[in-house]
């Protein structure tokens, strides 16, 4: 009994300290003044680095981009490379990225070095094994082998 007393002593005497000083217990006001700092740190962290020395450089008139030394030669028509197996629109973008437009350019790439492209976007799940002789056959525009080739294939994979 004399503990319950006790507890219920000390309860009133904390609500009454709470009551006295504003009605907040001291660690509310703790955790609101760390709030207060971690957004500060953080809104300061966001801010661009105010560089004094770079606003009382005088500032150079761009320089004229050189005129291109010849035309260029034409272009060809990008390729679909999503025709062919294993093959997305994902990866297909990928390796136009990596300069390989297409399915002549896709034959003449080795394996590896489709790997190393695949690897740098993240996609290193997939195999390219057979997508240089699948580029090929499409470059020479021998449909029926094509189609003959990819039946051979399960996800660009030989199977």
């Amino acid at each position: 009994m004399e503990d319950r007393s006790l507890a219920s002593l000390s309860l009133s005497v904390s609500g009454l300290m709470q009551a006295r000083q504003g009605g907040l217990p001291w660690w509310v006001w703790l955790l609101i003044v760390i709030v207060i700092i971690v957004l500060i740190w953080w809104w300061l962290l966001r801010r661009p680095a105010e560089r004094p020395e770079e606003e009382h450089r005088p500032t150079a008139a761009p320089a004229p981009e050189p005129a291109p030394a010849a035309p260029p030669a034409t272009v060809a028509a990008d390729d679909d490379l999503t025709r062919l197996e294993g093959i997305g629109p994902k990866v297909a973008s990928v390796l136009k990225a990596a300069g390989i437009r297409t399915f002549a350019q896709l034959a003449a790439t080795p394996v590896e070095r489709l790997q190393d492209i695949l690897r740098e976007a993240g996609l290193q799940f997939l195999n390219p094994e057979s997508w240089p002789e699948q580029a090929r056959v499409a470059a020479s525009g021998d449909e029926a082998q094509l189609a003959e080739l990819q039946a051979r294939l399960r996800g660009g994979r030989y199977t």
